[in-house]
């Protein structure tokens, strides 16, 4: 997926839906692109999820309705969609910034100081995922 295609991605400085103003690049998937966000009406980062295109189009109304489900769900695995912009053709989740490692870096963190995770930790840590990745794909939030 080009991160070049026209029409779907943000510019650096680029405001959103008069609110949001772009500040960096987070990343990429087969899913759409994450950036950085400045909520300018309550002064606060955010990030902007901008889905792919091509998972927008003839089944749109079936996304949204399962993105919208999303935003009733809360689970401490998972972080909450805060909002749901359809602007310009874009389906844009909001969620707010995490300012923690994620879960590669965190396991990498783990190797590189030859910490062990004990076994109730490592129970948790797999439950935790586990139920994460049950409730999406259950909704079909997530492809691989």
């Amino acid at each position: 997926m080009p991160s070049n295609e026209p029409g779907w991605s943000f510019e650096i400085g680029d405001i959103v839906a008069d609110r949001y103003e772009v500040c960096a690049l987070i990343g990429q998937g087969t899913h759409g692109i994450a950036f950085e966000a400045m909520d300018k009406t309550i002064d606060d980062r955010v990030v902007l999820k901008v889905i792919h295109p091509e998972l927008t189009g003839k089944s749109a109304g079936d996304n949204l309705f399962m993105l919208r489900r999303t935003l009733a769900y809360r689970s401490d695995e998972l972080i909450p969609v805060q909002d749901i912009i359809e602007a310009e053709e874009r389906v844009i989740l909001v969620e707010p910034y995490v300012y923690a490692p994620n879960l590669r870096t965190h396991l990498q963190l783990k190797t590189d100081t030859k910490e062990s995770f004990d076994a109730l930790s490592g129970l948790k840590l797999v439950t935790d995922v586990a139920g994460a990745l049950s409730w999406i794909h259950r909704f079909g939030a997530h492809g691989n």
